[in-house]
């Protein structure tokens, strides 16, 4: 079981978060890496 100072912590951050926020953050990142893995599969993008 947490201790109660680390329940309110919890649910402070949680109550911070907002879930269409990060699933846009996600799908922005999932488009960049898409982008670059085509980049480099046409040879456009030099290998890291």
């Amino acid at each position: 079981m947490l201790e109660q100072h680390a329940a309110e912590r919890l649910t402070d951050e949680h109550a911070k978060l907002n879930p269409a926020a990060i699933t846009r953050r996600i799908i922005r990142i999932q488009q960049q890496l898409i982008e670059l893995a085509a980049a480099r599969t046409q040879g456009t993008r030099p290998a890291a």
